[in-house]
């Protein structure tokens, strides 16, 4: 399900995509993919290759899961209460670091490079990254019982926690909601207001196009992991929106290079295909 999941996704079909992850995620719970199996691997009734795999599937469905959730604008419905099972690169529950080797070489004896394989930490820094953003995808966008008062206050609580981490995308999604001139502001106007939430998302945009930069020159853009069309694309509507609103910050030659830097071709195809599948929300009018 979560490979049928990214394969919809980078087709641009989301909404099926979106579908499969909600499957998978349940049925992870459903397998008690979500249950530390380290007992069980210690007493001999499970491999430890066995307890990793299960760990290892059960934390990819909920990346997956909560990505496109914020990616479509849906609340997320799961429950962590019952998650017991050890995140990547725990102590003591790898097997231990490895070469990193091209996936799909068939020759493992002869490919191994001088690189560590990274995957783990990766991985547990992305979760970190989902586990900061779940009130925004719980409360944010999911509920209207919350005052906007309070809303308001969450979200800049988890705005200065993503300043310290990988957060350019999580940016737009914690200020989307907040570019209307009315919608969630709060009333008498309270806080930064939506030319905050402006100019936030912006300077996001901004800096997605420049990373695209930096990765195309380091590593090209044609084997970039699926999740750059959704962020690829999320960017673009900003600066879209930058451009048409002639934002008074920046330049229209400074919004319509960094618009050109993500149609860049390997992903041009893939981004106009989700572009045109997608309606704007609300927060752009």
């Amino acid at each position: 399900m979560v490979i049928l999941s990214c394969h919809e996704i980078g087709n641009g079909i989301d909404a099926r995509g979106w579908l499969y992850s909600g499957m998978a995620i349940r049925l992870a719970f459903d397998l008690a993919l979500n249950l530390d199996m380290s007992a069980y691997a210690s007493k001999g009734d499970i491999t430890p290759e066995d307890a990793d795999l299960r760990r290892t599937v059960f934390w990819a469905a909920y990346l997956v899961d909560h990505q496109l959730g914020f990616h479509l604008g849906r609340p997320f419905r799961t429950s962590m209460e019952d998650v017991t099972v050890g995140k990547p690169h725990d102590q003591g529950n790898t097997l231990g670091p490895s070469r990193w080797i091209p996936y799909g070489l068939q020759d493992t004896t002869t490919g191994a490079s001088g690189f560590l394989d990274c995957t783990e930490a990766v991985s547990r820094q992305l979760i970190s990254l989902r586990e900061l953003m779940a009130p925004c995808g719980y409360i944010l966008y999911g509920t209207s019982s919350i005052s906007k008062a309070v809303l308001q206050e969450l979200n800049a609580k988890i705005v200065a926690q993503l300043r310290s981490m990988q957060y350019r995308q999580n940016i737009v999604y914690a200020h989307r909601p907040w570019m209307s001139k009315s919608g969630l502001q709060p009333q008498p106007p309270r806080g930064p207001g939506y030319l905050h939430a402006h100019e936030m998302c912006i300077q996001s945009a901004i800096s997605i196009s420049k990373n695209l930069i930096l990765y195309e020159a380091r590593y090209t853009l044609r084997r970039m992991n699926v999740k750059a069309v959704s962020i690829t694309s999320s960017a673009i509507l900003i600066l879209l929106f930058a451009s048409v609103s002639k934002h008074p910050t920046r330049s229209h030659s400074d919004i319509a290079m960094n618009l050109s830097t993500c149609f860049s071709p390997p992903l041009f195809y893939l981004v106009f295909l989700k572009m045109y599948r997608m309606k704007l929300g609300s927060g752009y009018q």
